[in-house]
C-alpha cells in the first residue's frame, strides 16, 4: 500500500510520473521523487516492497516504479497474505533512510 497507493511511481510514454496520493499531496516530494538523484527508484516487486522499511515523516528514500496500472490490478488478485508470510520469513531490508531523529532511537 505504502509504495503504491501512497507513494507509487509509474513509467509512461511521456516519462516517469507519480500516481500515489501521498506523493501527489506534496509538490516538493513530487519533484524530489521524479527529479532528484537522491532517492532510489526500483522496479516494483511486491515481496521487495513488503520488506522495505519506510518513514512517514521524511521524503521517501526508496520509490517503487510500475510499468502500468495492470500491475496493481494483477496484484489485487494475488494471495497477499502469502506474500506477507514470505516477507516476514525473509525479514526486512536494512533501512535506506536516516536513523537520526527517529522516535525511540538513540543515536
Amino acid at each position: 500500500y505504502w509504495f503504491t497507493v501512497e507513494f507509487g511511481l509509474i513509467n509512461t510514454p511521456d516519462g516517469l510520473r507519480s500516481y500515489g496520493a501521498g506523493i501527489n499531496s506534496s509538490i516538493a516530494e513530487t519533484r524530489y521523487a521524479l527529479e532528484s538523484n537522491q532517492p532510489t527508484r526500483k522496479p516494483f516487486e511486491p515481496l521487495e516492497a513488503l520488506r522495505t522499511p519506510y518513514r512517514v515523516d521524511i521524503f521517501q528514500s526508496v520509490y517503487y516504479v510500475i510499468d502500468s496500472f495492470d500491475t496493481l490490478f494483477d496484484l489485487a488478485g494475488t494471495d497477499l497474505l502469502e506474500l506477507i508470510h514470505q516477507a516476514r520469513k525473509a525479514g526486512m531490508h536494512e533501512p535506506a533512510y536516516p536513523l537520526e531523529n527517529l522516535p525511540g532511537h538513540a543515536c
